[in-house]
């Protein structure tokens, strides 16, 4: 009879200590949805950031395209004449 008493109390202890760590991964479940919230928000702005950043850069590119058509064309010759190898 004694070692059914242990036994019993063994699995009472067992389960309130499941319940304890269930409790507590309940309780924590709001803080961790805040925290990835948060992180998703930096990350979306980060990725913002550098979408705008590549975008400025891209427009600044073709600008900078833009003004050298105009100095090539003043430019005597082909580019490829002025490479080539005197023969």
């Amino acid at each position: 009879m004694s070692a059914s008493i242990s036994t019993v109390f063994r699995e009472c202890h067992r389960l309130r200590r499941h319940l304890r760590d269930l409790k507590d991964e309940i309780d924590r479940g709001p803080r961790i949805l805040k925290a990835r919230q948060t992180h998703l928000a930096n990350e979306e702005q980060a990725h913002k950031l550098a979408y705008d950043t590549i975008k400025k850069l891209k427009l600044k590119q073709k600008d900078d395209e833009g003004s050298l058509k105009p100095s090539n064309s003043n430019c005597r010759g082909s580019p490829r004449a002025r490479w080539k190898s005197p023969r």
